[in-house]
């Protein structure tokens, strides 16, 4: 079944060796599971990963509510990458090694409160390039509802405002310079009445 393949392509994920967490070295550790469904699991099967995120949000939010006031961090992250066929790949900054590099950019939402966190929601950066080359992005499969060029605080505010809408439950909302200079962020979480403390 699907859950079994999730359950498995987790585990993969938390049983591989660091940097190598294929599924081919997924495979390798998890008995049962098999390189092809796997593979095809993640990469063909539909399931909805804006809902599937939204689902754990709320359980995020109501697990946490006991340990005081729940932050909404936003914040980013750089991966590093070699070729230019993964989606949103391209020379850009990359906080991971401190320069401009190849390399994915994403935008997450993590809700925290005391000693616990979890990663709530996420957005795919996509660089202007990519606007620009609609066949590119077609190839790579985004849909094409998707081919829109947002900045990280506007995808941070989209990923706000879907929890909002939905019910996940926060305090405030705190991020870091990248949120916190210019006007365009804040000004967006007045307008959704949102408390938050951002770096400036």
């Amino acid at each position: 079944t699907q859950q079994d393949k999730a359950q498995q392509y987790l585990e993969g994920i938390f049983c591989a060796e660091r940097g190598k967490r294929n599924i081919e070295r997924m495979v390798e550790e998890v008995s049962g599971s098999e390189y092809e469904s796997l593979q095809h699991f993640i990469s063909n099967s539909p399931w909805d990963s804006e809902g599937l995120m939204l689902e754990l949000a709320k359980n995020v939010a109501r697990k946490l509510q006991p340990y005081g006031k729940i932050g909404c961090t936003v914040d980013e992250k750089a991966h590093l990458k070699k070729g230019t066929k993964s989606v949103g790949v391209a020379r850009q900054y990359a906080g991971t090694s401190g320069k401009v590099d190849n390399c994915q950019v994403a935008v997450y939402l993590s809700l925290t409160a005391g000693k616990y966190s979890s990663l709530t929601n996420f957005r795919l950066f996509l660089p202007q390039q990519w606007i620009d080359n609609p066949k590119r992005c077609q190839k790579a499969g985004i849909p094409e509802s998707k081919i829109v060029f947002k900045t990280k605080p506007q995808l941070g505010l989209d990923m706000i405002r879907e929890h909002i809408d939905h019910g996940v439950h926060f305090d405030y909302v705190n991020g870091d310079g990248l949120y916190g200079n210019g006007f365009e962020f804040s000004k967006g979480l007045t307008s959704l009445g949102v408390n938050y403390v951002l770096e400036t």
